[in-house]
């Protein structure tokens, strides 16, 4: 070879290398960046919102219709901002409190002689003090409350005020415009922008469903949806959570003071089919509790109103287990490719802009939400029906088949098994099998049911359908042996073993 080839090979070879490396360190840098992003946003979503100042002096009037005594431990003093005033309200220990208004003194004139006496020593004497049982953080709802065990509660949330920038419409247009490039189909972003503006107006209003946002692409720009959410509901946002640690330790205070919405980032319940069964109703049942038993990891147990709003992302199909009957998740498929690098400078300029974020939540606050009705139930569309594919084991599969065909309100399990080819052995299989029966409206009747068989008698593992009362276990026995006795059944049969202990 010419050395004027090899000199160009080789100089191919090393802008191959510095290419590479550029790229590296671009990605790497871009990383970085991202780890610096969700920190922020944790620090943002759960900033100490701004509380109630101390002035050192309050009138008498003023003390007693802003300073609340609450009947417990320590004896707390609530004091509640002024009107106009959209500070959270401030709880002091009372040395604080006496401390804080030491200032503020009562002076009378009694037989030519001037008296003065301090305030808070009045307001704590007097009958015409208020004075409630406990202390609440429940968000959209009145500043005084019943609490979970009905008692009256002090709200410490205060509604925030909405400024309306001049040139507001205009700059919402970068918020806007992104949306519709996450959410691409018209009618699906409709819903999550009114799903948003709920969540704006509605807070104490808690909707059926939350949000999976899932695209094999990454760097979409998901993370500055976050990075606007927290800054519109500053102190309310529980950003880039790890689902499966919070779901697994026991400690649940990141969701707990007034979240007001959830975001997951990078969701994948991975593990074994019993433990992400469990997750799964694990966090069903904290998307859709009533109330919630918060137990932060320093501090004490609270009960707190549930006002939470999941919204998640994955960059897999299979990241949360979705079936045909879920009622809690709407599903999203983002664009699989990002914008230019210049498109998100620009976009993550604006959340330096005061202004563009004012934009935003006057967008929210103000958007006509009579349509949207928090009952609902998501659609079940062609990005839902993908997680669902990808989230199905084969197994469920088979089952879902042959129970479309089953027309007896009840199963005995060792006829499943058969059915399904599941070998005596495979107790893994067996379990799984148990909890997708159970998945899908079915239970377990309990104690074994003898049925006679052959000149002498099985004891089997019998399931029933929900909804199916049987009388006695010899009723579920005719149950069984009439449907063994059909043609549907004949047809579905095939040559197995002798029955088995089930599962």
């Amino acid at each position: 070879m010419p050395v004027n080839s090899i000199a160009a090979v080789a100089d191919a070879a090393l802008a191959g290398v510095v290419e590479e490396r550029a790229a590296r360190d671009a990605e790497l840098s871009a990383a970085q960046r991202r780890v610096a992003q969700i920190d922020e946003n944790r620090r943002i979503g759960r900033d100490e919102l701004t509380e109630v100042p101390l002035i050192g002096q309050m009138t008498e009037e003023a003390m007693f219709a802003r300073c609340v005594l609450v009947m417990q431990k320590g004896s707390p003093i609530v004091v509640l901002p002024a009107p106009g005033d959209c500070s959270r309200a401030r709880v002091l220990d009372l040395s604080t409190f006496v401390e804080a208004y030491r200032a503020s003194i009562r002076t009378v004139t009694e037989n030519g002689q001037v008296r003065s006496r301090q305030l808070t020593a009045v307001w704590r004497d007097s009958p015409s003090r208020i004075v409630v049982s406990s202390i609440v953080v429940a968000l959209g709802r009145p500043r005084f409350v019943q609490d979970h065990a009905g008692n009256t509660a002090v709200n410490l949330w205060t509604p925030r005020a909405r400024r309306q920038p001049t040139n507001w419409e205009e700059l919402v247009r970068v918020f806007l415009d992104h949306v519709a490039f996450l959410v691409p189909d018209p009618e699906e972003r409709a819903r999550f922008l009114d799903w948003l503006a709920h969540a704006e107006q509605r807070p104490e209003i808690l909707p059926h469903y939350g949000y999976l946002f899932w695209t094999r692409a990454f760097g979409v720009g998901r993370n500055w949806l976050s990075s606007v959410l927290t800054r519109v509901w500053r102190g309310e946002v529980a950003a880039s959570l790890d689902l499966h640690n919070l779901l697994t330790s026991g400690f649940n205070g990141a969701i707990g003071g007034g979240i007001r919405c959830a975001i997951a980032d990078e969701i994948r319940m991975g593990g074994s089919i019993a433990s992400t069964y469990d997750l799964e109703q694990r966090w069903r049942q904290m998307m859709t509790a009533e109330q919630h038993t918060i137990n932060p990891k320093y501090g004490h147990q609270f009960v707190e109103k549930n006002c939470v709003r999941w919204l998640n992302f994955s960059n897999h199909e299979d990241g949360l287990r979705l079936s045909r009957e879920d009622r809690r998740i709407a599903v999203v498929e983002n664009p699989a490719q990002p914008r230019s690098p210049d498109y998100y400078t620009a976009i993550y300029a604006a959340l330096h802009d005061p202004d563009f974020i004012d934009s935003v939540a006057w967008f929210l606050h103000t958007r006509d939400i009579s349509r949207f009705n928090p009952g609902a139930l998501p659609a079940l569309n062609a990005a839902k029906l993908a997680v669902i594919e990808a989230t199905t084991p084969q197994l469920e599969r088979d089952l879902a088949e042959l129970l479309e065909e089953w027309q007896a309100p009840v199963a005995a399990s060792s006829d499943l098994t058969a059915l399904l080819e599941i070998a005596a052995a495979d107790q893994a299989r067996k379990r799984h099998l148990g909890l997708a029966l159970a998945r899908a409206g079915w239970r377990n009747f309990g104690a074994k049911v003898r049925i006679a068989r052959g000149g002498g008698t099985s004891r089997l593992r019998v399931w029933v359908r929900d909804g199916y009362t049987a009388e006695s276990a010899g009723a579920v026995a005719d149950a069984v042996n009439e449907y063994r006795a059909s043609a549907w059944f004949a047809a579905l049969s095939r040559p197995h073993g002798g029955d088995g202990d089930g599962f």
